[in-house]
Parts: C-alpha cells; structure tokens; sequence
C-alpha cells in the first residue's frame, strides 16, 4: 500500500515539470506506475497468505487438551477446597485422560469441558450457599 502512495507521489511531483509533454501522455504514465504499484501490492498480499497457509496451526490439539485439563484439575481442586466438589466431575476428568491417552482428543476435549463445567458449577453452588443458609434460620 506504501509504495501505490509513493509511486502516486512520484506521479504527482512530475506532473508540474512536464510542459513539453502532452497530458494524454502523463496520464498514461502515471496510469502505469499505479498499475505496477498495484500488481507489486497484490502479488506480496497472495505471497503473505500463501506462507500463512502453509504454516502448521500454532496449537494442536493435544496441547489444548493438556491446557483444558489443567485448568478442570484446578477448578476442580478449588471446588474440593470448599467442601462443594461433585461427585460426577473426578470421574468425568478420568474418561477424559483415557481418551486423550488413546488418541482421541474430540472425546477428551469434550469430557473435559463437561468437567470443567461441573467443577465451576459447584462453586458456584457453594459460593450461593454459603450465604443463602442465612434466610433459612428462623429468627
């Protein structure tokens, strides 16, 4: 994009020295330099998103599942801190390591979500809890 501006520019600045020429002419010329300009513009842009595409994803899927479990043991961990941990998550995080240790990781990513849902679930219960059994004694 710099170098249409720049060959504008150049256009522009030859133009007020051009007596002799005719403006049939100039126009032309500076049609050109714009044409080139963009052509140069256009074939960098296809080269950028060539390369882009070529390059290999920067995160596979192994390594989301790895990031994805930590965070579930961790949540999980918080929700056992509070004595409000589910029954059905410890489990779930288990299916979720054998299908990731089998090659199937759509099945672990999905495992470990529901997980990671139950044990933010249950904080979430326990952080309502530990207020709301105030409205329940009788005063």
């Amino acid at each position: 994009m710099k170098k249409v501006f720049l060959a504008a520019a150049l256009v522009v600045a030859a133009l007020p020295g051009c007596g002799q020429r005719d403006e049939a002419d100039v126009m032309r010329q500076s049609e050109d330099v714009v044409a080139d300009a963009r052509k140069e513009y256009d074939a960098e842009q296809d080269a950028a998103k060539q390369s882009s595409a070529d390059a290999a994803p920067a995160v596979s899927l192994a390594d989301e599942f790895a990031d994805a479990y930590t965070h579930a043991e961790a949540t999980l961990r918080q929700a056992r801190e509070m004595k409000y941990s589910w029954t059905t998550t410890a489990p779930l995080l288990k299916a979720a390591s054998e299908a990731a240790e089998s090659g199937d990781y759509e099945k672990g990513m999905s495992l470990v979500t529901e997980a990671l849902l139950q044990a933010e679930l249950a904080i979430g219960q326990a952080t309502e809890q530990g207020t709301a059994w105030k409205q329940a004694v009788v005063q």
